[in-house]
């Protein structure tokens, strides 16, 4: 059955454990895959401790978006017509020129949601139901606790509950349950952090996220905005309270790339200007710290430099097996894997 998922080059591939391939979805044309997630709907047992009935009732998602790769020539328009047929041949090139691109932004916010249920079997296709124009182009997916988390180019993070959309319960749709806004910026990461593994990380509901400044400021209808007093900064927010915990301030550019450690921390890795990875105390020691009251957002501008890998595209954590806090770090850079 499916092991592992990879999405690159206009397709999303998933493979077996012996690096076969099971299935493969392609992007619309003029786009490639920009993030995915994939995650458990629900389970539901026939009788109480009945794992196998629960097992049975489990569903699981496959959630995607895009990012727009076409390419447009600058000097295809730059000639000036010198006749009336050139002149209309001109406007309807403009005119298919710009139909394609308002179809290929439609398409980039789009998410895409692919269900399979305990046989790995594809079940069904989730048409997005936020299509219209008051949201960005979706940049990053996560998920958590089961939840989808969708933020976009407008600095928006949309949190998605499964719902059943059928009598019987085996059709499922999503419904929007919170929606936040850092306006003036876009979404870069986004992490679930707040405990020692994945399993504690489920007892919270703390994100950390990293944003990009952009020139235009749009606002979403409805959202609860969050301040961004840090351009560059990681802030770790509470999804239930919707509030901002932390502000880890440290990189001198944007941050791509953040992780979870298996002692708590988490791991962030600055842009190209930056090209630093920098290690974070535990959440919880990071919120103790709060001197001013619960209330008050704690500001974190020091930590330490990792002398490797340096500039990364990806950061990927690598745990003991035998479950102790030790662990490797693996950085991806162009066709090099470095294990530190």
């Amino acid at each position: 059955g499916p092991s592992f998922i990879t999405a690159g080059d206009g397709a999303i591939c998933i493979w077996s454990e012996d690096a076969n391939p099971v299935m493969q979805f392609g992007s619309y044309p003029g786009t490639s895959p920009a993030s995915i997630a994939v995650g458990t709907i629900g389970a539901t047992a026939t009788n109480e401790g009945d794992e196998q009935g629960r097992a049975n009732h489990t569903k699981y998602y496959l959630a995607a978006c895009v990012r727009i790769t076409r390419e447009v020539d600058p000097n295809r328009f730059r000639l000036v017509p010198q006749n009336e047929a050139e002149r209309r041949r001109r406007e309807a090139d403009l005119a298919q020129e710009q139909m394609i691109q308002n179809q290929l932004l439609i398409v980039s916010r789009f998410v895409k949601v692919w269900c399979y249920d305990a046989t790995n079997q594809l079940r069904d296709e989730i048409t997005p139901p936020d299509l219209e124009e008051t949201t960005g182009s979706v940049t990053k997916l996560l998920d958590m606790n089961g939840q989808l988390v969708c933020g976009d180019s407008w600095g928006g993070i949309r949190i998605y509950d499964w719902v059943p959309s059928s009598s019987s319960g085996t059709e499922v749709s999503r419904r929007q349950c919170a929606l936040f806004q850092f306006r003036g910026s876009s979404i870069a990461c986004m992490e679930q952090v707040g405990g020692k593994n994945k399993e504690e990380c489920h007892n919270h509901h703390l994100l950390a996220v990293s944003i990009q400044p952009e020139q235009q400021s749009h606002i979403l209808p409805l959202a609860h905005s969050l301040g961004v007093t840090r351009p560059r900064g990681v802030y770790v927010i509470d999804a239930k309270e919707a509030t901002i915990k932390a502000v880890l301030d440290a990189h001198s550019d944007t941050v791509r790339c953040i992780r979870s450690l298996p002692d708590g921390g988490i791991l962030t890795a600055g842009g190209k200007m930056d090209a630093t990875v920098r290690v974070w105390d535990p959440v919880a020691t990071l919120l103790c710290d709060d001197d001013g009251g619960s209330d008050d957002v704690v500001v974190k501008e020091e930590t330490s430099i990792l002398k490797q890998p340096g500039y990364v595209f990806d950061l990927k954590v690598l745990p003991d097996s035998n479950g102790s806090n030790v662990y490797a770090i693996a950085g991806a850079r162009y066709n090099v894997i470095k294990i530190v």
